[in-house]
């Protein structure tokens, strides 16, 4: 059987299958299942993590993976799983963490902000940032070390134009690391 691998997009006006999605499962389809979990700015965030924690609970190990606002919900999946004493493998881009680093003017749906959780002391994942993210402030993440925290610093924007090519290798060698 194939390890799950559990995608949450980050917030997008009209839903549609991210291409970061889109290259990962190319990529790695011949390895791990897929489940693209979509939400849009009126989704019961607790549902769909709960549906997610359904769905995947007879499973040992997961990779999660969290773009952006999806990150924060990625992450909130994987301590629920912790709780379980599941050992997932967490990955996330350019990660809204805690909302308070957002430097956009852009409005963030209220419903969406009430499930957001600050995370300060984010630990055991692969984080990809770019210090010229033009929507969150990243540089945080690289101010103070984490506990098995592995940072990969791209120059690109925060949608990770060139994610094919500077991500998915490093993330490929991060997976085969953890992965049980």
């Amino acid at each position: 059987m194939k390890t799950q691998f559990v995608y949450f997009h980050g917030l997008q006006h009209k839903p549609k299958i991210s291409y970061k999605f889109s290259l990962l499962e190319s990529y790695f389809s011949k390895r791990f299942d897929f489940h693209y979990y979509e939400w849009v700015h009126t989704s019961n965030i607790t549902k769909l993590l709960n549906k997610a924690l359904h769905q995947l609970k007879d499973e040992k190990q997961i990779i999660i993976f969290g773009d952006s606002t999806g990150a924060n919900f990625a992450y909130q999946l994987r301590e629920l799983r912790k709780k379980q004493n599941k050992n997932d493998i967490l990955i996330l881009s350019s990660p809204l963490l805690n909302y308070k680093q957002r430097i956009t003017n852009n409005k963030f749906p209220d419903n969406i902000a009430t499930y957001m959780k600050t995370i300060e002391d984010p630990s055991n994942a692969f984080v990809i940032i770019s210090l010229t993210d033009e929507l969150i402030d990243q540089s945080w993440l690289i101010k103070k070390e984490y506990e098995h925290l592995k940072i990969h610093i791209v120059e690109d924007s925060h949608v990770l134009l060139n994610f094919e090519k500077h991500s998915i290798p490093v993330i490929e060698e991060y997976i085969n690391i953890y992965i049980n």
